[in-house]
């Protein structure tokens, strides 16, 4: 049911239950979400949004959408638990020595690298 008076959308990104990417056959691509309502929001159960842009691509906002709704979603789950996962740390030696790590990968040598035949 469309609407004169509808002017804009309020949605948390933590309240987004689900997102699909849609791609009509004759039709431009849209973004539509399942919302879970606020209370005394005004939406209902199972709502759903579809987001349609007229003047640009979707593809870019969708995959900033997605980036920081897992932002939001990752710190709402550490707000809820009370602290983010501790960082590992591996167990030492059975002598005593503790094991290091670093980050930098060692690019292996033209030597070291398997041959192929075609």
């Amino acid at each position: 049911m469309a609407s004169d008076d509808f002017q804009s959308l309020s949605v948390p990104l933590t309240s987004m239950i689900s997102t699909s990417f849609v791609q009509p056959f004759f039709s431009a691509n849209y973004l539509s979400l399942q919302v879970h309502p606020t209370p005394q929001g005004g939406l209902s159960n199972g709502t759903t949004v579809e987001i349609r842009f007229k003047d640009r691509g979707m593809f870019q906002w969708v995959s900033m959408l997605d980036a920081t709704r897992s932002q939001a979603l990752l710190q709402k789950r550490e707000e809820r638990l009370g602290e983010p996962l501790p960082l590992y740390e591996p167990p030492p030696t059975s002598t005593g020595e503790q094991i290091t790590t670093t980050n930098s990968a060692r690019q292996p040598s033209d030597q070291e690298l398997p041959s192929y035949s075609a």
